[in-house]
């Protein structure tokens, strides 16, 4: 039977121990949910706004930013530029000009022993002087055309005699982003290399190797700085030659125009005013063969950041207090700009103003949760407060000592016999319902603990009632202080103890007074022969006496009347005496 008791036991405590970490493994998962909550939902709106392009102006804005935190970096020597700018343009006159200009500058460029030259002209129409134009590409024998494309994608190839004597093709299509920024170029597009990789590939040898990029992939650009920094030429100039053949010597040459009549790039550091097209390409050839393009993180980094910004933030914020998020938030987004800068400085262009948006967004929606989660937790503990008040039949007051107003609840008013709109809102409407037996009392019970000389204020007193009756009350409060510790409010309960004190006086008159008379008994009697024993030990002149009477034949009454007509002629004498 105690095998079978104790079996039964042993099962029992197992099931309670099951059930009591089940309990526990469901409050960790609830709470679990409850901090990943705000980085989960911060993910997936940043996700759905990075989606639909609304973080995109902000990340270029961020993105021109660096550039200009890290400042121009140089341009490097591999590559000269020759401009059709303004001063080319008064001196040989409208653009687009006769071709056997550009046959003169493929001579001077030849004599120069320029390595390649890329013309960034489009020269999609015949023209007479297409002949001695070709036969100058064919003397110098590394000369590369472009080709681009119309809105409605027709082809705009170089005119055939031209293109026979070109050693390449190269397109320069350009794309735009809304701010008008170039940021990207495509290596291959139709097929057809970009003018900037076939520059590179015809310069590249083996004592000058490259290492060229994915061609499958954008070439994200690293400009340099001010395209005036760079190694540029006037046309009209190199035509004249009164530039020194040096210049050129060995070098990738790009002709092309900058003129705000006739083309404009924008650039982080060329924005107002803008630049030419021919700096694109100038940029991009110097990326590939310094190897300096702007890298970007792969899809796997994204989603790591990702989970890190937005769920990852999102638990480790949720156990600390409020002041400690707003810092740890704050600080990971001025960390994320810092550490974005300096990568940007190796070359790494990462994304820098989804990061941030997703890190202030979850603090921001944890410190909401939180905040959501703790106004639940005190909008119950308010409930169960008002509740066990409302049960334990007591009134609420909260006095402002700075405004002297006074709230009182309904029970307060209710334990008086007044509705809720019947008493005012000054102390005076406490005050002047007090009993003036029992107000000086009162009052000197609140001075001491504004003053602090006691730990909390509780008093007993009379008030009146709506009937015009007393009923004995028991308030007690506690002082509100401010930094200075100046009380500025006074708030506590009042509870109705009229019962209690009606029994205690009972108590009181069975213990001092004779039940069947009435008279004080010698209990009473002896109390006060004590009081003014120690009143007079106190004070000099104060002096006391007792009188004792005594009825004569009292106990022939008794004997022969009765008890109860003695009782009777004590209760008749006394009364004459008083």
């Amino acid at each position: 039977m105690n095998n079978r008791f104790r079996q039964e036991s042993e099962s029992n405590a197992e099931d309670h121990t099951s059930h009591a970490l089940g309990y526990d493994r469901n409050r960790s998962l609830l709470s679990l949910k409850w901090r990943l909550l705000p980085g989960v939902v911060m993910a997936l709106l940043i996700g759905l706004l990075f989606q639909l392009g609304a973080c995109q102006p902000l990340e270029h804005l961020l993105y021109d930013a660096l550039f200009q935190l890290r400042g121009p970096m140089g341009w490097g020597s591999q590559v000269a530029v020759i401009e059709i700018d303004e001063p080319s343009i008064q001196k040989f006159g409208r653009f687009p000009w006769k071709r056997d200009r550009y046959a003169e500058l493929l001579t001077v460029l030849t004599d120069a022993q320029a390595s390649v030259v890329g013309l960034d002209l489009l020269l999609p129409e015949p023209a007479p002087e297409d002949q001695a134009l070709a036969a100058a590409m064919a003397a110098h024998g590394r000369v590369v055309l472009v080709q681009d494309w119309t809105q409605s994608g027709m082809a705009l190839d170089p005119a055939t005699p031209l293109q026979a004597a070109a050693i390449a093709t190269g397109h320069v299509y350009k794309r735009e982003d809304p701010d008008g920024l170039t940021r990207s170029l495509e290596l291959y597009r139709h097929d057809l290399p970009a003018l900037a990789l076939v520059l590179a590939q015809l310069y590249s040898s083996p004592n000058l190797p490259v290492d060229f990029p994915n061609p499958t992939q954008p070439l994200w650009l690293n400009w340099f700085g001010p395209t005036t920094e760079a190694a540029h030429y006037s046309f009209a100039q190199v035509l004249a030659r009164q530039v020194p053949s040096k210049e050129f010597r060995n070098k990738i040459v790009l002709v092309g125009t900058n003129a705000l009549a006739l083309d404009s790039l924008q650039t982080p550091y060329d924005r107002n005013p803008p630049t030419g097209n021919v700096y694109l390409q100038a940029t991009a050839v110097n990326n590939i063969l310094r190897a300096n393009a702007l890298q970007q993180p792969g899809a796997g980094w994204l989603v790591l950041i990702w989970l890190l910004g937005g769920p990852g933030l999102s638990v480790l914020l949720a156990r600390w207090r409020f002041e400690r998020q707003v810092l740890t938030w704050l600080g990971l987004a001025v960390g994320w700009f810092c550490a974005s800068l300096l990568l940007f400085y190796a070359g790494w262009w990462v994304p820098t103003a989804m990061p941030i948006a997703l890190i202030l967004g979850t603090g921001m929606a944890a410190a909401f949760i939180d905040q959501y989660h703790t106004n639940r937790l005190l909008q119950q503990s308010e409930e169960r407060y008002a509740l066990a008040v409302y049960g334990s039949n007591e009134g609420l007051w909260d006095w402002n000592l700075r405004t002297d107003q006074l709230y009182l609840s309904p029970r307060w008013k209710e334990m008086l016999g007044y509705g809720p709109s019947e008493v005012g809102d000054r102390i005076e409407a406490w005050f002047s319902r007090v009993h003036s037996e029992d107000l000086d009392s009162l009052k000197a019970a609140i001075d001491d603990h504004i003053h602090g000389s006691t730990p909390h204020f509780e008093h007993e007193h009379r008030i009146a009632h709506h009937s015009g009756s007393y009923r004995w009350v028991m308030s007690r409060g506690i002082a509100v202080r401010d930094r200075n510790g100046q009380t500025y409010r006074l708030a506590g309960s009042q509870t109705d103890i009229t019962e209690r004190r009606e029994a205690e006086d009972k108590l009181r008159r069975i213990a001092l007074y004779d039940e069947l008379t009435s008279l004080p008994n010698r209990a009473f009697f002896l109390d006060t022969i004590a009081k003014a024993i120690a009143r007079s030990n106190l004070q000099l002149f104060n002096t006391y006496a007792v009188l004792l009477l005594d009825i004569d034949r009292f106990q022939v009454v008794n004997s022969s009347l009765g008890n109860t007509v003695g009782d009777q002629l004590l209760v008749a004498i006394a009364y004459r005496l008083k």
